[in-house]
């Protein structure tokens, strides 16, 4: 997993809100008479709000390590940034440090039981082998939490009992009237603060209503007590039944908290990291169904508060106060209304008025003229009259309106607004001396407007962000970038399409991880994608539950990002297209191609238009495509390459669980070489100057130093290494049972050469580069001082050609060059975007020299990577991987194409030479021999008696070793062959 970025561009991150906050209150602190002011603050909040959100998301994605400081500095940050315009606005005296320390225990006692709940997995599993201790221990802190809420709510605000003998006995009558017993009345002393409030604590031991010092100190009675009938009305909402709900649900989530990490930690630890995110998720969603129709309830309380105190216009001052002390504007959106917890202050007096029978006020003609483009609008006493100019007037009566509001932007100059039941839209720039005149007159006409629809179920904008900004931090954590774009879209434009487009990636990239990854790997891949797939779902069911909403920018201008991102990897697949291989090549490289394609026709299901629905279809119908392009099948259909033919699958055997011998090395080795019983070995790295090194000697003794880059052993004790060196190479043979003697000693003029052996003649070969940049080998006997010297002539024009093997006098070469591409080079730029996943390769072409003519042998779209064979007149073996598969062949130059030997799933690293017919590599994270002629596979058992996995297999005829790094140390283990 990634470590994320640099902690100091986390604290950068952390404090981008917070230095938009002090920005932006600047100018508002020197313009505190402008009329406009409620709502330049609400822009500003709602800017800084989104600035908020993105920060969180970006802190999640790059800095998940981090987490623990991050989020309490991005919240403290911005916190003490709002200080300095709160005290303008508010005229409050107190300090800094009882301002953070108030809303910060506000903070605390509001939230904190559900961010103790959030990170008691995390807790937990940080605790090691004492998970379960801490996690009884947690639990039990949440329980107490739960049960006492009301009880530390009051404790950590410092809430002192009521002593006003008025308030107290008009509280102690509503509680009568309203059937409910002991709810206690409380009050919070700011201590200088400005904040007027009142909220309900329900619960099944100690109810309660806090209200606070600025509410008492700036209300008069009847307006507090209607506050208090409000609040009473949520306490007769949240009777002992749906208390008793909610408690078993809280105790259900307490529970899996707690459990979560320990279950996890002893069954599967390797979904423990995936846990982390998916908790979240899940408790995101509960908190989520808890808030349902919150809004509805508001307005049904203010309705009671009416009927409870016969008073209806003194919640109407009340409320009016709050807003004003907040700095609130009466008038929203209709969109943002619908998304808040609360109605404005404009619909709920007029639902006030209405329950109340209260008559509108009369209104006297006011005609307004346009600060920019000659038009007017005149009030009238039932009806607007809107002058676009001179030619055009439109009459609306204030009962089709569903909006009529001033907007203003943070620096914007404010205009009136206008919007019908049919969406018709109409704006005047108001003139600056007119803006508290059409205030106090939409003032009047407020309850006069028609009735909004009901707003959709809708799931809030901060749910869809933090669902998207998980699904981002998992998908980046499993290589699927390609739901970044997708979640990142989302976040910044939480609409349902959006949410559908980002819940189909994250679904997407599940299904893709599960084929790449876990199929393939297994372990903690298999837990990622269960984490992704669950945000998938819950985003898929939050556009669900949102489909009805039509807030947002148009469907074109939502889906655009989108669609360009998958027009460009679509670009960039087809230009790397000139054969088949290379077209399915692309399309499995780039499954950027599928997410980015199918997230799109997720976003069209959930288009406003029934035509435009229809297009997801055919849209998911292309995505399809993509995969196919990108799969096997595709491949064996179409592709005709010589390396890309059909072989059997491999059989695969496990090593014995426990080593017959086992002993430790000083040195970290490299390459391991062992004899035919396993009595000796040699192991090769590298000194300060990074020349080779081969240690070799008797197993589990001393070992002696030999600069070498080569070795291969003749029988059980003598040793062949080979010295490559620039001009000329040279053989030893070291006997190992007499001490390590050097018996044997030959130079040969033969540059960087390929050694193999025939160990019943004990003939010995090396093919490499002559002086004259030919090819060169020479030939000889074990003992014997003369060689044979061959040459073959270069193949014209070839660049780093690799020498693989000779036979019957001809010679093989694989040669590696990039292919030229198709693509410009600004479309080779647009390889670097992270979603479309660069990868570069090299076409292959195989060489012949027979009687000194060099001919190409095949060519192949596939990068081969070959091993030779140190078995003399051997054929070699490569390993062919098309972006799925590995297939073997054996290619002999005597013969006219490759050989299919075997097939295996996923990709084989061929590392070292091919000795006795075994390759051996790297496959699914686990060194392994691969038999080059009978397709068998040799690999470590999954135990192993050991805790240390190994780096690398070497093969004898009766043994098998394998070797184990710690560090600068390695670990031998010495098994029976299988």
């Amino acid at each position: 997993m990634a470590q994320g970025l640099h902690p100091a561009f986390t604290v950068v991150i952390a404090c981008v809100p917070a230095a938009l906050v002090i920005w932006g209150g600047r100018d508002l602190a020197r313009n505190l008479d402008d009329p406009a002011l409620p709502e330049r603050l609400l822009a500003n909040r709602r800017q800084t709000g989104a600035a908020f959100g993105t920060s969180m998301g970006l802190l999640i994605i790059t800095g998940v390590h981090h987490l623990a400081w991050s989020l309490p500095l991005l919240v403290l940050a911005r916190m003490a940034a709002a200080y300095p315009l709160r005290k303008v606005l508010y005229d409050e005296t107190w300090g800094l440090l009882a301002y953070l320390s108030f809303f910060v225990r506000l903070l605390v006692a509001v939230f904190g039981f559900w961010i103790f709940v959030a990170v008691m997995p995390a807790v937990t599993l940080s605790a090691g082998p004492r998970h379960w201790v801490v996690a009884a221990a947690l639990g039990t802190i949440a329980i107490a939490w739960h049960t006492w809420y009301s009880t530390l709510l009051s404790a950590v605000l410092g809430a002192t009992p009521v002593t006003s003998p008025a308030l107290t006995g008009r509280f102690a009558q509503l509680v009568k009237s309203c059937g409910l017993r002991d709810v206690a009345f409380e009050q919070v002393d700011l201590r200088g603060g400005v904040f007027a409030n009142a909220v309900a604590v329900p619960s099944m031991r100690r109810p309660a209503v806090l209200v606070t010092d600025t509410l008492m100190s700036r209300f008069d009675e009847d307006e507090i007590t209607a506050i208090l009938a409000h609040e009473l009305a949520h306490h007769e909402h949240y009777n002992r039944r749906r208390l008793r709900n909610a408690s078993v649900i809280t105790a259900a989530l307490i529970a899996v908290a707690a459990l979560l990490a320990p279950v996890v930690r002893t069954t599967a630890p390797h979904a423990a990291t995936a846990a982390l995110f998916v908790w979240p998720v899940c408790l995101i969603a509960a908190m989520v169904l808890r808030a349902q129709h919150q809004q509805k309830h508001e307005t049904e309380s203010d309705l009671r508060a009416v009927a409870l105190t016969g008073d209806g216009e003194a919640l109407v001052r009340a409320l009016t106060k709050l807003h004003v002390f907040a700095r609130m504007p009466r008038r929203w959106e209709t969109e943002f209304e619908r998304r808040a917890t609360h109605p404005s202050l404009a619909r709920r007096i007029q639902a006030i008025r209405r329950a109340s029978g209260v008559a509108p006020m009369a209104i006297e003609p006011s005609t307004f003229t346009s600060a920019g483009n000659g038009g007017s609008v005149t009030f009238r006493d039932d009806r607007l009259e809107w002058a676009e100019g001179t030619s055009t007037t439109h009459t609306i009566a204030y009962g089709h309106l569903s909006e009529l509001r001033i907007d203003a932007g943070t620096s914007t100059a404010p205009k009136l607004v206008a919007i019908d039941a049919g969406k018709r839209r109409w704006e005047l720039a108001l003139q600056s001396d007119d803006i508290a005149r059409v205030q106090s007159l939409l003032d009047i006409v407020d309850v006069r407007l028609g009735k909004v629809a009901a707003a959709p179920a809708r799931i809030a904008m901060s749910a869809v962000r933090l669902l998207a900004s998980f699904a981002i931090a998992i998908g980046l954590i499993a290589s699927q970038t390609a739901v970044f774009v997708a979640g990142l879209v989302a976040v910044m434009r939480p609409t349902s399409p959006l949410t559908a487009a980002a819940g189909v990636a994250a679904l997407t990239g599940a299904a893709l991880t599960f084929s790449e990854q876990v199929l393939r790997q297994g372990g903690v891949y298999a837990w990622f994608a269960l984490a992704l797939a669950l945000c998938g779902a819950a985003l898929m069911a939050v556009a669900f539950a949102n489909r009805n909403d039509a807030s947002g920018p148009s469907f074109a201008k939502q889906i655009a990002p989108l669609a360009v991102c998958a027009g460009l990897v679509w670009t960039v697949i087809l230009m790397s297209a000139s054969s088949a291989f290379r077209l399915y090549r692309a399309a499995h490289e780039w499954p950027s191609a599928i997410v980015l394609t199918l997230a799109c026709a997720g976003a069209l299901m959930f288009a406003p238009s029934r035509k435009t629905r229809m297009a997801a279809l055919p849209v998911a119908l292309v995505a399809l495509a993509a995969a196919y392009l990108g799969s096997p099948g595709f491949v064996d259909r179409f592709v005709d390459d010589p390396f890309v033919a059909p072989a059997a699958a491999v059989t695969t055997r496990s090593l014995a669980r426990l080593p017959v011998s086992e002993f430790p090395v000083g040195f970290e080795a490299g390459i391991m070489w062992i004899s035919p019983n396993g009595r000796y070995l040699a192991l090769s790295s590298d000194d300060e100057r990074e020349q080779s090194i081969i240690h070799a000697g008797l197993a589990g003794g001393g070992l002696t130093e030999v600069a070498a880059d080569e070795a291969v052993f003749i029988d059980e004790s003598r040793l062949l290494v080979l010295e490559r060196q620039l001009r000329a190479s040279t053989l030893h043979v070291i006997d190992l049972a007499a001490g390590n003697h050097d018996q044997w000693t030959l130079s040969v003029p033969v540059s960087w050469p390929l050694l193999s052996i025939d160990r019943r003649s004990q003939t010995w070969r090396l093919v490499g580069h002559g002086a004259d940049g030919n090819f060169a080998g020479a030939e000889g006997r074990i003992g014997d001082n003369v060689a044979q010297h061959t040459e073959w002539q270069s193949p014209p024009g070839a660049n780093d050609v690799e020498i693989l093997a000779v036979s019957r006098g001809a010679l093989l070469a694989l040669e590696h060059h990039a292919r030229r591409s198709l693509m410009p080079t600004s479309a080779i730029a647009l390889m670097w975007v992270p979603f479309l996943r660069p990868t570069f390769h090299l076409d292959s072409r195989l060489w012949t020299v027979r009687a000194n003519q060099p001919a190409r042998f095949v060519e192949s779209d596939v990068d081969l990577s070959c091993s030779s064979s140190v078995i003399l007149d051997e054929p070699a073996t490569c390993a062919a991987f098309d972006g799925a598969r590995t297939r073997f062949f054996t290619v002999d130059p005597a013969a006219d194409r490759p050989s299919p030997v075997a097939s295996l799933d996923g990709r084989f690293y061929p590392r070292g030479d091919n000795d006795r017919g075994w390759v051996a590599g790297w496959w699914e994270s686990s060194p392994v021999l691969v038999h080059s002629a009978t397709g068998e596979v040799i690999r470590p058992n999954a135990g192993g008696g050991t805790d240390v996995r190994p780096q690398l297999l070497a093969v004898g005829e009766t043994v098998i070793a394998a070797i184990a790094s710690n560090g600068n140390t390695a670990t031998v283990r010495i098994y029976a062959k299988p």
